[in-house]
């Protein structure tokens, strides 16, 4: 039936609901009523369909084919050419599926990359070859450092083996230092204060360096300070002449106090108040700190800067570690004790296989190592593959390899998983993502791929069209088999060639 542009744009979008039972031979006006409600059924769409060829597609009896669901935001708005691509990126789907031959549920699957050549292709079987070398090199390191230390990763995991790493790193830091603060029932509440101590003596030091004189150590103790301080505060509310006279008096004693008659202060304000500030951190230290002083003073020796800050973040990291780690072998108390007597062994220094450059520390250097390549493979793996994480459900090193080495084996499929991939891209921009992943799912066989779209299509646009709910739909069918009774003149709704108005082909 030919019509033009214009006709397309002025065609009704919905149509009177008028019950089924009401459409009948008496209840029809005239042949002419009756042609006019068939012309609008076959009219043609802007997307080369009728409303009757869209319901004998969607409501077929014949049609064997499991739902799908395809959602774009205006139905109308398609044209011959539109309904023409997506129809063809349906028919891509169920073609291309079956060549990659099961890689998308294995480890293949996994591949996000769009488009395939050949040096595409070498390099990613590099990296997959990588991967998996990788995966067992770490495994057969962390035995051996298992073998070394006596320390087993629960589960052999890919996690418990960083964590392992983490723990013995931070004990590596505090090697030599005093066991029980990181061991000791009260290490923590003793961090803690020596952290705050120590914090005391770097403030202290900070006071130092910002003196433009050379004071003595005792210069903070001069019962002057707080009098020049005052007389340098009250010169600024004074008149001019008592003003200068009591500023010259303060840098005057300043470099008394200094030894040092001829170098001024750049801001005696300054000097005053760094030199008081001295004395009150020192009264504070002894007031509060006195008893650590003595009990740990390789890190607070005498109030001067060693770093001790530095070396009780070290402390305290290690501390975390350990009680992490023997809070996870809670539930094997014998456990728990092994791996204690084996981190206060190395914690001392004094065991050969725990000294520097012993035994364990090169074997926890080689799992290091190892990890870091492995880490570093899987990385490029999964940029090759455009994926943001690749064998994310591989737990062990073991797992890792068998992941890769699945992975390398479907290498001839590759080309196919991205041919795919482009299909299933293509399907998600134009609102056929649920026809791609049932496809993929296997819930939908490929080689009706295509059936399954013409029939989902054709629902959701004559839904649109109509504006009928799902119920509805029985309704129109009656009508349209009405219409067509009246049309052919066969009361039983065929058609002259005997075939049935609806009949189940593609279209």
């Amino acid at each position: 039936m030919s019509h033009s542009e214009q006709d397309e744009e002025n065609l009704p979008l919905t149509t009177e609901s008028v019950p089924a039972e009401s459409v009948s031979e008496e209840n029809v006006a005239s042949d002419e009523t009756a042609l006019q409600r068939l012309a609008w059924l076959e009219a043609k769409y802007k997307n080369g369909l009728s409303p009757a060829e869209a319901l004998a597609m969607a409501e077929c009896e014949n049609a064997d084919v499991p739902e799908t669901d395809l959602e774009w935001e205006d139905p109308l708005a398609d044209t011959i050419n539109i309904r023409e691509r997506k129809r063809r990126v349906a028919q891509e789907l169920g073609e291309r599926f079956p060549k990659t031959k099961g890689a998308l549920a294995r480890a293949a699957g996994e591949i996000c990359a769009l488009r395939w050549n050949s040096e595409w292709q070498r390099a990613t079987e590099r990296a997959a070859e990588r991967l998996a070398s990788a995966a067992r090199a770490l495994s057969e390191a962390s035995a051996d450092f298992t073998l070394a230390s006596g320390l087993i990763p629960p589960g052999g995991t890919l996690a418990a083996i960083k964590n392992l790493q983490n723990l013995v790193g931070a004990l590596l830091a505090v090697r030599e230092e005093d066991a029980s603060l990181v061991f000791g029932v009260d290490a923590e509440a003793i961090l803690l204060r020596l952290r705050d101590a120590a914090a005391l003596a770097e403030n202290c030091a900070r006071h130092k360096a910002l003196l433009s004189l050379p004071y003595p150590e005792n210069a903070s103790d001069n019962e002057n300070l707080e009098l020049w301080l005052k007389w340098w505060n009250e010169a600024a509310f004074a008149r001019a002449f008592p003003r200068w006279m009591k500023r010259r008096k303060v840098v005057s004693a300043l470099r008394k106090l200094a030894n040092c008659p001829t170098k001024s202060p750049l801001d005696p304000r300054v000097d005053l108040g760094n030199l008081i500030a001295i004395r009150i951190c020192k009264k504070e230290f002894s007031e509060k700190y006195s008893d650590l002083e003595k009990a740990y003073p390789a890190l607070l020796s005498e109030m001067k800067p060693c770093g001790a800050l530095g070396r009780i973040a070290a402390l305290e990291k290690a501390r975390k570690a350990v009680a992490g780690a023997l809070d996870g072998l809670s539930s094997v108390p014998e456990k728990r004790d092994a791996w204690e007597a084996v981190l206060t062994r190395w914690l001392s220094g004094k065991d050969a296989a725990f000294a520097k450059s012993g035994s364990v520390e090169t074997a926890f250097a080689n799992v290091a190592k190892a990890l870091a390549e492995l880490v570093s493979a899987k990385k490029a793996l999964a940029e090759l593959a455009c994926a943001d994480e690749i064998a994310a459900d591989c737990k062990t090193p073991e797992s890792l390899a068998m992941f890769a080495d699945a992975f390398y084996a479907d290498r001839e499929l590759w080309a196919a998983v991205c041919a795919w991939n482009m299909s299933a891209l293509a399907a998600g921009r134009r609102g056929m993502a649920a026809l791609a992943s049932d496809v993929r799912a296997g819930t939908l066989p490929a080689e009706q791929a295509l059936r399954a779209f013409d029939v989902a299509y054709c629902r959701r646009w004559l839904g649109a069209v109509i504006g009928l709910a799902d119920s509805d739909r029985a309704q129109l069918r009656s009508r349209v088999e009405e219409f067509l009774r009246e049309k052919c003149g066969k009361p039983d709704g065929g058609n002259a060639s005997g075939e049935e108005p609806f009949a189940c082909e593609a279209r």
